[in-house]
């Protein structure tokens, strides 16, 4: 059986920010229940929009039918389900009072945004960062630098996902063949310093095009 996402149970417990919601999910992905036709559970909004049920884990759903069957979602099935089901979120344990309504654009953002392919294009804005929160960055990034010897620059700019949610990215340059988990593990170090703040901070692995896009409209940059 299909084991659901502790992970992302924990973060939806803490209320955690949309951003670490996102990762979570996308990490761990998600438990779905199908039915015995090969259809998915869904459920209406009062705005009468469709959406997909899903689950953290098998007890969150505790009136399941024997007829019905979990399935471990990752990102990709989710965004499939919602390209050929017309479905425009998912509910995560809809059952309980941690339920969190998460739509499939902001899915497709976070995706883009870590440098990972979707098979639709999805435009997630960026612009120059006047919050009040990037001259900590700044600060948190140049003083974690020399701990990240591969990592060359980073550029901080606001972001915008599809859905309107918005936040602060940074856009980490590293050498030709890093891991790809250094945006994430210098984000994480940097963010231990931080002051408060209710700005959720994204970080993916830049890339040629998107620094030409920060260059061009003066965004802040860390170098070494």
């Amino acid at each position: 059986m299909a084991n659901g996402n502790p992970k992302l149970a924990d973060v939806l417990t803490q209320r955690g920010e949309p951003e670490e919601i996102l990762r979570a999910l996308v990490d761990g992905g998600v438990l779905i229940v199908t039915n015995p036709d090969g259809s998915v559970l869904v459920g209406q909004l009062e705005d009468e929009s469709v959406v997909l049920a899903a689950f953290t884990s098998p007890d969150k759903y505790s009136e399941k039918p024997e007829n019905e069957t979990f399935q471990q979602a990752d990102a990709a099935l989710l965004l499939e389900i919602a390209r050929t089901g017309d479905v425009e979120a998912l509910v995560v344990d809809p059952e309980g009072e941690d339920a969190a309504l998460i739509p499939f654009s902001d899915v497709q953002g976070f995706l883009i945004a870590q440098g990972m392919s979707v098979d639709e294009d999805v435009e997630v804005a960026f612009r120059p960062s006047e919050h009040e929160l990037v001259p900590s960055l700044q600060e948190g990034i140049a003083a974690r630098l020399k701990d990240f010897p591969a990592v060359e620059r980073v550029w901080i700019s606001d972001v915008r996902m599809p859905s309107g949610v918005e936040g602060i990215m940074l856009h980490v340059m590293v050498q030709e063949g890093a891991d790809p988990q250094l945006a994430n593990e210098l984000l994480q170090s940097t963010m231990e310093d931080l002051p408060p703040s209710n700005v959720p901070v994204f970080a993916h692995i830049g890339d040629e095009e998107t620094e030409g896009f920060l260059t061009e409209m003066n965004a802040t940059v860390v170098r070494r």
